[in-house]
Formats: structure tokens, sequence, C-alpha cells
């Protein structure tokens, strides 16, 4: 008689093995029958299981088919049509539906050992690349000396993020122009701040209305926390203009980290405070900003940071790098965060973005993940579900519908994310340079020069965009502008543009070596570059002329 499922599941050995269960201990040092399947009883009984019968049912068929020594029958086809009940017609190299589970699988068992089974004796893993599980004894003594990157991570309560107080502005002279409103200003600066997800904000009390040299700013109540001010004065002139000084100051130790003066400002009220909370947004709370690099700089290297803010911090900079191994181990840990606290939209926003880079760099590539453009659809998706308001899911999910080929819909939530958060210079650069790829030209590179014209620092990326209107449209001095300022040398889109300007000007030797450069990043742009410029560049004319030109260099073979 064959044992069930269920008998399985509460560690109930069937005839056949009972006279291996017997065998205890072990010759071969390996837990013996019995403590394996006591193992998986209290796996299967713990929450993480118990809310998951799918995965239960998972774990329990492979382990059993190795104690019954079946371990080679553990493919794909076997998991999909008896555990996951596809009929016989299933085809695991189309459906990843196996994959996926088993990726869900493995970091159920890692919060498994992280949470309820931290002192259990019975380690049972799924090591990527097959499906066929290790189980051995737990060396508890030396887990508890090194314990794993999972156990070491602690959340407190709250997302962890840095918060930001914009204090109340000093008022000085009597207000003579409509340039800006100072009652109001201090409270537009903090909503501004506010659409950016990635630092919390205290709103600004009303200002000090006061005249003269000596005016100070009203005192604030010492119980709110901060872990950054930004003070301000509104200064009226007297003859219809105002200067504006900002500070930003690291509450920590008082350090001024950085400062901005407006001056001489007049006219319409409502052009003028728009530059200013577009600048204020760049510099201070954009990802790339002054508060992300002095925590960088200062907090990071000693730890003090909460691990979700640091995961946000680190997943910036492999984003930016292009480093192949950076992005790993940001990716990596943006996922055990993310499983850490399922709350974490920030994490699932950035996991969408590094899951499309995984399309179209190829980095990252895990045999048993599922296609890279749908696990990015996924997490683009659920944190829209966390944060519906968040200006950055929806572009992470502008920029996943666009590499999909979905032009419409991407448009529609590139435009959302715009309408969210009309500050985020990066969200316009992104949609500018994606109606490029798309072919939409004029109207890409028109949103691109308002990006640029906002903030001239703009991501490695933005300047690529650019390179492509401007060679498309013959420009060619200002293409070789933004082609030079692609000097990472592992953003292979980067060495493209250096190749086909260095091959336009007769430069060979530069040719040669940005060439070669890019069949090393990416050995798959010498068999078809069209193809590979394809995933990027969605308009085929645009894609054909790139590959083309590159091809005629010559040093692709």
């Amino acid at each position: 008689m064959k044992a069930t499922r269920a008998d399985a599941a509460r560690g109930l050995p069937h005839k056949a093995s009972n006279a291996m269960a017997s065998t205890s201990p072990r010759q071969d040092g390996r837990p013996p029958l019995h403590e394996v399947r006591a193992q998986i009883q209290r796996m299967t009984a713990s929450d993480i299981f118990t809310s998951s019968p799918q995965l239960a049912s998972f774990l329990v068929f492979v382990v059993e088919a190795v104690l019954r020594g079946h371990g080679e029958r553990l493919k794909g086809y076997t998991i999909g049509v008896e555990v996951l009940r596809r009929d016989v017609k299933f085809d695991p190299q189309i459906d990843p539906i196996v994959r996926v589970e088993a990726t869900r699988l493995r970091r159920a068992i890692g919060r498994y050992y992280a949470g309820p089974g931290a002192d259990d004796p019975v380690q049972i893993d799924l090591p990527r690349g097959g499906y066929a599980p290790r189980i051995s004894w737990r060396a508890y003594k030396e887990r508890a000396a090194a314990p794993s990157e999972a156990e070491r991570v602690v959340l407190a309560p709250g997302n962890g993020l840095p918060t930001l107080r914009v204090a109340p502005f000093v008022v000085l002279g009597t207000a003579d122009t409509r340039a800006v409103a100072a009652e109001t200003l201090g409270g537009k600066i903090a909503e501004a701040f506010a659409l950016f997800d990635t630092i919390n904000i205290i709103m600004a009390a009303p200002p000090s209305a006061r005249s003269g040299p000596l005016a100070v700013a009203p005192s604030v109540p010492t119980t709110i926390r901060s872990d950054y001010r930004l003070d301000g004065a509104v200064e009226y002139r007297g003859n219809e203009t105002v200067d504006l000084r900002f500070k930003l100051v690291d509450e920590s130790d008082q350090t001024v980290i950085w400062s901005r003066v407006f001056e001489k400002l007049s006219g319409d009220h409502g052009e003028a405070e728009r530059r200013i909370l577009v600048e204020l947004c760049g510099a201070i709370v954009q990802p790339f900003g002054v508060i992300p690099a002095n925590d960088r700089t200062k907090r990071l290297a000693a730890h003090a940071l909460d691990p979700r803010y640091e995961g946000l911090i680190e997943a910036g900079d492999a984003l930016r790098s292009f480093d192949p191994d950076a992005h790993v181990r940001a990716r990596d840990r943006l996922e055990q965060l993310v499983e850490l606290d399922p709350n974490f939209a920030q994490g699932m926003t950035l996991l969408a973005f590094f899951y499309a880079r995984e399309y179209w760099i190829d980095f990252g590539e895990r045999s048993d993940d599922a296609p890279p453009l749908d696990r990015a659809l996924k997490a683009a998706r659920r944190s829209i579900e966390l944060r519906p308001q968040a200006s950055r899911a929806y572009h992470a999910l502008f920029i996943v519908l666009f590499l999909r080929g979905e032009s419409e819909a991407a448009i529609a939530a590139a435009e959302r994310a715009l309408a969210l958060n009309p500050y985020d210079v990066l969200v316009m650069a992104e949609f500018g340079g994606r109606l490029v790829f798309c072919g939409e030209i004029d109207r890409g590179m028109e949103i691109l020069h308002q990006s640029v014209g906002l903030n001239p620092f703009l991501p490695s990326w933005s300047h690529f965009a650019l390179f492509v209107g401007f060679y498309m449209q013959e420009d060619l001095a200002r293409a070789r502008y933004h082609a030079s300022q692609l000097t990472n040398e592992t953003y292979v889109y980067g060495q493209l543009a250096r190749a086909l300007m260095a091959h336009r000007e007769g430069d060979e030797v530069e040719t040669q070596r940005a060439v070669q450069a890019i069949l090393a990043l990416q050995p798959a742009w010498g068999l078809d570059p069209g193809r590979e410029i394809g995933k990027l560049i969605k308009a085929k004319p645009i894609a054909g002329r790139l590959a083309g030109d590159l091809e005629a260099t010559g040093y692709l073979k």
C-alpha cells in the first residue's frame, strides 16, 4: 500500500520504508529516515507552510523521493504533473511553473530556518540547479558562531527609511512680490518631498512672519526625531524681488551637508515655485541625491542603518554601476528583505528594475528562475498593490511594459507616474528615452530636453537615449557629446555608442577596443547584434540601423 502525501506530511513512514527506518543511526552520518520525516512534519505544520499547501506538497514530494532512492526522477516534468497537477502534455521548457514554485520553496525554507526552525536538528535545503533536496544534520554550534545573513537581519518597526524635517522658515522683510508666497512655501516643499518614497517627511509648521536682521525661526518641539533638517530663509528685498536660502543639516552632528541660494526671484510665483521644488527634490530626495550619498558615506559602513534602507542604497549603487557581481548581491539582498518584510514596497519596486535589467543585459541568470520580464512584471504590480500612489512603482511598471513591447499600456503607466509625482525628473527622462527607443524620436527628445533643463545630472542611460536620438537625426556633433558621457566600462550600450561614433570618425583603434569590450561583456552580440539591441530598442528600424552600423565595423567576427 502506498503512503499518502498526508501520511508523509505527518511523518508516517509507509511499509516499504519500515526496515530502513529502523536502521538508526545511519552509518553515513546523515539523519535517519524517522528524523527526516519528523523534520518534515515540523516544517509543514508551521505557519509558513500551512498558508501554502502547494509548497508543502512540493517539499514532501521531493524529500520522499530522495528517501525512497528515486532522487533521479525529480525532473521538472514529474513535479509539474504529480505535484502541480499539470496534464501529461505539460512542457517545463514552455511553462515555468515548476521553476517558479521551486524558487518560492527555497525562500520558504529559508524563512522557516530563520524563524520557527532556528533550533531544529535536521537541515533540508533545495540547492539551485535541481530539485533533489539536500538533507543533513545541522552544525548548531558552528551556526551559532557564524549566523547566516537571514539570521543576522533584524527589522525594526516602521519602514526603516530616514526622516527629514522641513523646519519653519525665517521670513525677513515685507512681501512686495508674488514671486514666492512665504506662508505656503514650506508646506509645498514638504508635500513635494513626500512624493518620493525613499524618505519620511515631517511637515513644516507655519512660518515666522517677522522682519529685521535679528529674525529667528520659532522653536520646534524637541520630541520630534529626525535624521535631517531643511532650514530656509525668505528675504523680501523691497524692490519686488525675493531671495531664498536653504541648508540641509545632518541632525546627528548638526553638520551642514548642502546649501543653495536663489537670488532676485520675481514675476509669477507659480513658475518660480516649480523651479525651486524641482531643484530641491532633485538635489535632496532623489535616489541619487544628497541624503543617500551622505548616508552611504557616513552610516552605511558603520551598519548604522536599517537593513531595508541599506538594501535600497546598495541597490541604487548596483543599478548605476552596471557591475554584474554588484547586481547579483543587491538583487539577492532585496529578495531576502521582501521575504522578511512582505510590505517592503520600495524593495519590490527595485526588484522590478533588477529583473528587467536581467532581460536586456543578461545579468544574474539563474537556471530555475521564471523569465525575467515575467518576474519584473509581477514585482512591479505587487509594488503598486502595496503603494498605489507611488510614482516610482509606476516608473518600474512602464519600463517593464516597454520591454515587453506593450507600448500603449507602457505610455499610460508612464503618464500615471508623471501625474503622481511631477517633480521626479528621473521618471520624465526615462519616459523620453523609452519613447525614443520605440521610434517616437521627436516626442521623446523633447521630453529628454525638458529633463536636462530641469536637472542636467542625469544617469548614463539617459545619455544613451539622447545619443540614439541625435545619431538617428544625423546630428553627429551632439551624438558624439553624449557618447563621450558614457564612460562606464561595464555598460554595454555605452560601449556601443562609443564604437559607432569612433567608426564614423575613422578611429579604428577606439572602434576595435569598444567592440571587443562589447563582446567581452555580452558574447551573444557577436552572434546576433540585432536581436540583442532589440531587447532594449523596440523600434526595428532603429535597432536594425544600430546593429547594421556595428556589423559594418568589421570587428564582430
